[in-house]
């Protein structure tokens, strides 16, 4: 048996280490590569998990808290066969349109859903930095930076209409005792408190505000709100509602379109769904009752109905 000299040894073993040093560095890439691929790749699914299990986290407060029954809400239900769409089945949506202008959330709009025959008027409305509740809309109004009401009323909306303050707003319904406010954006405790303590007590049983978690839902609740309404998003947030006894709640009109079960088990239990946005009249009829109470629209106006007696009425007016 030969031997080899020791410098070939070495030799030998050197390259030998350093080809597996490579194919160790080569593995080591490679898995690198796979798990940043998967990471890629399952992240949306995991992104997907995570917000799920949060929402349902949020819905937590209720578990304590939530009503024993699902109260009645004085909302008309007209049955399964509306012949048309009456101020009971519409909401102004900020406003509704006004000389083909939407979003206005403007004084001329409250007058011309005033004068179309509204009953429920939508106005979103926003704090400034020095505390003045406005009506105000980011697709229209270009004041939305205004730190004060003198800045964001020196702009006419869509360089035509008038800017809402709170006291124009509540002057406006306390002038017309059968309309109702249906307000958005406001739903945090504190701006709500502001709200509430310049809205006025006999203003206040006409009023839904839309709230974006279970736990604001609570806090409208406990600051005197009778109507709160619950956005949701999803089928099992709409069984939820049936489940925590929430008596009013809001959704997108593609959530009612995908979850048709759903919306119809949520209005036979009792629950009042208000949904955004519609224009379609056709649809409009063959949901409206089924799988919506009211529908909140940009274009739509109300017919003239007569409402049955409150014995005939699912719902009923406390």
């Amino acid at each position: 048996m030969r031997i080899l000299p020791l410098h070939i040894h070495e030799k030998l073993l050197s390259g030998a280490r350093r080809a597996f040093a490579k194919a160790t560095i080569l593995r080591v890439v490679v898995v690198l590569i796979v798990v940043a691929v998967l990471f890629v790749v399952s992240r949306p699914f995991f992104a997907t998990v995570s917000h799920s299990i949060r929402a349902r986290l949020s819905w937590a407060p209720l578990i304590f808290d939530a009503p024993e029954k699902m109260e009645p809400t004085p909302f008309w239900h007209c049955g399964e066969n509306c012949e048309c769409l009456s101020a009971d089945h519409l909401i102004a949506h900020a406003g509704a349109a006004i000389e083909q202008t939407t979003y206005t959330n403007s004084l001329e709009a409250l007058e011309s859903a005033k004068r179309t025959g509204f009953k429920f008027v939508e106005i979103d409305l926003r704090v400034l930095p020095d505390g003045t509740i406005v009506g105000g809309h980011d697709d229209v109004h270009s004041s939305l930076s205004a730190k004060t009401w003198k800045e964001f009323s020196a702009h006419l909306i869509a360089e035509k209409f008038t800017p809402l303050s709170l006291p124009m707003i509540r002057e406006f319904f306390h002038n017309n005792p059968d309309m109702w406010l249906v307000t958005d954006k406001i739903c945090e405790k504190g701006d709500l408190e502001k709200f509430l303590a310049n809205w006025g007590g006999v203003e206040q049983n006409r009023l839904i505000v839309e709230v974006f978690s279970p736990q604001q839902w609570l806090d409208a609740r406990e600051l005197g709100i009778r109507y709160p309404a619950l956005n949701v998003s999803s089928g099992w947030q709409l069984k939820a509602l049936r489940h925590f006894n929430i008596p009013a709640a809001t959704c997108d009109v593609d959530v009612m379109k995908k979850y048709p079960r759903e919306t119809e088990e949520y209005l036979k239990a009792g629950g009042s769904l208000l949904v955004c946005t519609l224009n379609d009249a056709f649809v409009a009829k063959q949901n409206i009752s089924r799988h919506a109470t009211l529908f909140y629209t940009d274009y739509l106006t109300p017919a003239a109905t007569t409402k049955p007696s409150p014995a005939t009425d699912r719902h009923t007016t406390n």
